[in-house]
This record gives C-alpha cells, structure tokens and sequence, in this order.
C-alpha cells in the first residue's frame, strides 16, 4: 500500500499523476514506481487508456477518495474516445481499463 499518492489536479492525466509520484518518491527506475503503485513491474502505463487502475486503486492509501470511475472518466482520454462509439465497446474499454492484465 502508498502511503502517500499525489491529488489529481482538475483535467490532468493519470499518467502525470503517476509521474508526479515517482519524482515524489525518489524512485530512480520507472520500474520501481510501477511495482508501488501496480504491485508489478510489467504494467504499461499508458497516456491515453491506461490499463490495471483496478490494481491501482487497491494499492492506494485507505482514506482515498479516488476510485476507478474517478481515474477513468476524469484523468484519462476514456471519455474522449468512446463518445461515439457503441455502448457495448465503451464498456469493454472500460473493463479491460480496470483489469490488471495488459
């Protein structure tokens, strides 16, 4: 679990957030931060349609208010994407969004 994981500013990426955070932890590899906020290291953090923020959100400190449906429709281009198309592909986007696996 972190102990302590940046507030997203209004409008901003997840990926920018998680960048926040290495610096902010003083990781040297991208790999270490990966494994503190993904539990692995084979995690492809992504701009636009990130993938594992179900893996993500678990890994976050208790008191958060931050959930799946907060990362993906606030700070990444989900919305931005799926606005045309059908609602069965949105969806499917948005579970393999919250899955761990890639």
């Amino acid at each position: 679990m972190i102990i302590q994981f940046p507030t997203p500013y209004p409008d901003e990426l997840l990926y920018s957030v998680i960048s926040r955070y290495h610096v902010r932890a003083g990781n040297v590899f991208w790999k270490h931060t990966l494994e503190d906020l993904f539990g692995k290291r084979t995690i492809s953090a992504s701009v636009f349609l990130p993938s594992g923020i179900g893996s993500l959100v678990q890994h976050l400190p208790k008191n958060t208010t931050l959930n799946e449906q907060i990362f993906i429709e606030k700070h990444t281009m989900y919305p931005f994407y799926t606005v045309f198309l059908p609602t069965e592909k949105a969806q499917s986007i948005y579970e393999s969004m919250t899955s761990e696996y890639e």
